[in-house]
Order: C-alpha cells, then sequence, then structure tokens
C-alpha cells in the first residue's frame, strides 16, 4: 500500500496521541490514588521522536523499549473482552526462525540469542504462519 495512503492513519494516530496527552492530567485529577507511569512531558518527549513521515517508528534502544511498554498512551487501544473460554492455539514451531542468524552490536548471533542478550530491548516475539504460533520467546529481562 502506497504510503500516502497510510499517513491519514498517523496523522490520526497523532491526534489522539495528542488527545490523551492533554486528558491524562484530567484522569489523575479525578482519582488522587492514580499515579502515572510517566509524565506528560516523558510522554510527549517519547511521541516527538516518531517520524513524521514514516509509517512505522524507526527509533530503536531504550526509545522501542517505552513505545511498546507505553503504546496505549499514543495509540488508540482497547481492551476486547471475551464471552467463554479462551481457545489454546495449535502450535507448529519452526525451530529455523531461532537459529536464524542476525547482525548485531555484539556481532552475528542466532535470533534466540540475540533476543535474550542484553543488545534486545523486546519483551516478547510471536511469529504467526498459517493463523499458528510457529515462533514464540521472551526477550531479555534487562530494565
Amino acid at each position: 500500500m502506497p504510503l500516502e495512503l497510510l499517513m491519514p492513519a498517523v496523522r490520526l494516530s497523532r491526534f489522539f496521541a495528542a488527545l490523551t496527552c492533554l486528558y491524562l492530567p484530567a484522569a489523575a485529577a479525578a482519582d488522587a490514588d492514580y499515579v502515572p507511569t510517566t509524565s506528560v512531558a516523558e510522554t510527549r518527549a517519547q511521541f516527538e521522536k516518531l517520524p513524521s513521515d514514516d509509517i512505522w517508528w524507526t527509533v530503536n534502544g531504550e526509545s522501542m523499549r517505552w513505545n511498546n511498554l507505553n503504546l496505549q498512551k499514543f495509540v488508540p487501544t482497547v481492551t476486547v473482552y471475551r464471552d467463554g473460554p479462551v481457545r489454546d492455539l495449535e502450535v507448529a514451531t519452526n525451530p529455523a526462525i531461532g537459529a536464524f542468524e542476525v547482525e548485531t552490536p555484539n556481532g552475528p548471533m542466532t535470533f534466540d540469542q540475540f533476543l535474550a542478550s542484553d543488545a534486545a530491548t523486546t519483551m516478547a516475539v510471536m511469529i504467526r504462519s498459517r493463523l499458528q504460533p510457529g515462533f514464540n520467546a521472551s526477550g531479555s529481562t534487562n530494565t
């Protein structure tokens, strides 16, 4: 899909992010026990790091980690409640994904090794193929 067709969605996301930043202080005032995990200033600063000419965020390291942990602060999200039990997915694990060699700041290593290393700020990765989990790994436990 051409980038120019996706840009309205990016602009809409930025609008909701700005709206969220304005709403957070009012929500905090409504509940005296509420303690935000980040300040409005920090949220806005992180939001400003997102590229305006790209549909994907291309920041890495600590900024990427912050974005993943705080996605709901600048992208509209909603919890969808189910009616009934969760169904287990069939698993068709592909060990070749974890064994795939990637270039990292620490030199070449397997994808599994990279996710467990200090160089990764990923919390978890799940790759689905044909609606079945094909790879699932927890990232580094560094904070």
